[in-house]
């Protein structure tokens, strides 16, 4: 383990917080702007607000470090606090997120979140009693932050989830075919790796701050892969595209065993039945509804004459 100096740990670590802080808050923007709200942008959201959290309140533990004063020490503590248990809160949505995108809303692989998510519990319970036991983290009579005793196997753990979920998303992508649906879980498998290194390098070099900024650049390739599979698809469906439609087809071409079928369908003022009813959701049901039975009813009239 390195140690460096305190007055250059504390400007880098402020400046790469800072900058990372910025670069979040522009994946966070654009998440809010660009897309179509779901189950899986809503998603993406809360893990860059909780991302811009952890940066916020890491910053402020960098500021607030070997200040003196009782104010600053309860507020170092509220702070630091509140730094690990958004940590925790980080790995759960991302841990909810990829289990989503992997495997859908299957239930019965639903159930196994719940003993993943135990495990977090305890962690919790550690981060918010250790300013009497100093588990977790401490802070001396300067107020100078420490690592606790369990604070390195709380790291394993939490990267160890990370992993878990990454392995998860390599075991489906060997067994997938279609080429958007492998880039996915390549991204979701990859998520993993930079904070893991960044954790080494933070490991190594006591003091200075990478996990986070190295999550923001997993989090910039979440949102590439976010921004192709928009490029893709209809906005209004979530269907493939006629272009990326054409493009897996050309993935077939060679293979003489493999038999190909093609279903096209028009729906006549798709987009039209789509839009005029954005406010109410049950009128956009009732409305196609009707269509569909007026067009039966035109249909047999035909038939008839």
């Amino acid at each position: 383990m390195i140690t460096l100096n305190i007055a250059e740990t504390l400007l880098y670590n402020i400046g790469i917080n800072t900058f990372s802080f910025i670069i979040a808050l522009i994946i966070f923007y654009t998440y809010c702007i660009s897309f179509t709200y779901n189950y899986d942008v809503w998603q993406l959201r809360k893990i860059e607000a909780i991302i811009l959290m952890v940066l916020l309140s890491d910053i402020g533990m960098w500021l607030l470090n070997g200040k003196s004063g009782n104010f600053i020490r309860i507020i170092s503590y509220a702070n630091t606090i509140f730094y690990f248990l958004m940590q925790i809160a980080v790995v759960i949505e991302w841990i909810r997120y990829a289990h989503y995108r992997i495997f859908g809303r299957n239930i019965s692989r639903k159930k196994e979140l719940f003993f993943v998510f135990v495990p977090f519990a305890i962690l919790s319970i550690i981060v918010i009693t250790s300013p009497i036991n100093g588990w977790c983290f401490y802070l001396d009579d300067s107020n100078y932050y420490h690592r606790g005793v369990l604070s390195a196997p709380m790291s394993v753990v939490i990267l160890a989830y990370l992993l878990w979920a990454s392995v998860m998303a390599l075991t489906m992508y060997n067994n997938e075919a279609n080429i958007d649906r492998r880039k996915e879980l390549l991204t979701l498998a990859f998520f993993a790796i930079p904070p893991f290194l960044g954790g080494v390098v933070q490991t190594v070099y006591y003091g200075i701050s990478m996990i986070w900024p190295c999550t923001v650049i997993s989090s910039i390739l979440v949102l590439l892969n976010k921004e192709n599979e928009a490029i893709t698809r209809d906005s209004l469906t979530g269907l493939n595209n006629r272009r990326n439609i054409e493009r897996n087809l050309l993935t077939y071409v060679g293979e003489q065993n493999r038999t190909i079928s093609l279903i096209m369908l028009d729906i006549d003022d798709f987009n039209a039945m789509s839009t005029e009813k954005t406010g109410n959701i049950m009128n956009l049901f009732k409305e196609a509804d009707a269509n569909m039975y007026q067009d039966k009813a035109l249909y047999h009239q035909g038939a008839e004459t």
